[in-house]
């Protein structure tokens, strides 16, 4: 019976460490980019052509991903912790317990872990999000939110936000 709290205590840690990361279900970091990613691109990679995302669903497919935070304040996120380095955006939920106007997926503020990006612990890491038509609307609280403006480079992959006065751009992990 003593032998049994090691690996007990082994399993419980590495179910947090999988909570915690922005792979799900244990893949690799990309596992939400599209599939047959043949122009991948890094922070210090000059931006393609930027295509306006005037769809929701083009919008949507856009978005869902790991993505590093390369350049701009990180204060376009609202309420973002001091130690963000990326952001996750999550496929849209589909199982919503209600007629839902718009659909809509999680957001979560990604730290440095042991190995790599994590997302961060607590409430202050994670929002909400929805698009509609062509806007991405964040939500930190309940009835509350902000707007970004996403324009998206296909060839390298790279995401640009932008609000009214900051523009951040992000790249794939």
């Amino acid at each position: 019976m003593k032998g049994l709290w090691l690996p007990t205590l082994a399993s419980l840690l590495a179910a947090c460490e999988h909570q915690a990361s922005p792979k799900p279900n244990g893949g690799n970091p990309g596992v939400y980019e599209a599939a047959g990613d043949t122009c991948p691109a890094t922070c210090s990679t000059p931006a393609g052509t930027l295509q306006s995302l005037n769809t929701d669903a083009g919008t949507w497919a856009a978005l869902v991903g790991v993505w590093r935070i390369c350049s701009g304040p990180r204060s376009l996120f609202a309420d973002a912790p001091a130690d963000t380095i990326g952001v996750e955006f999550a496929p849209p939920h589909t199982d919503l317990p209600y007629d839902a106007a718009a659909t809509l997926g999680n957001l979560y503020f990604l730290t440095w872990g042991a190995s790599g990006p994590v997302r961060g612990g607590g409430f202050d890491y994670q929002q909400t999000y929805d698009v509609d038509r062509g806007t991405v609307y964040c939500h930190p609280y309940y009835n509350s939110g902000y707007s970004l403006y996403p324009a998206y480079s296909p060839c390298p992959r790279e995401l640009k936000l932008q609000d009214y006065d900051h523009v951040v751009l992000l790249a794939p992990f």
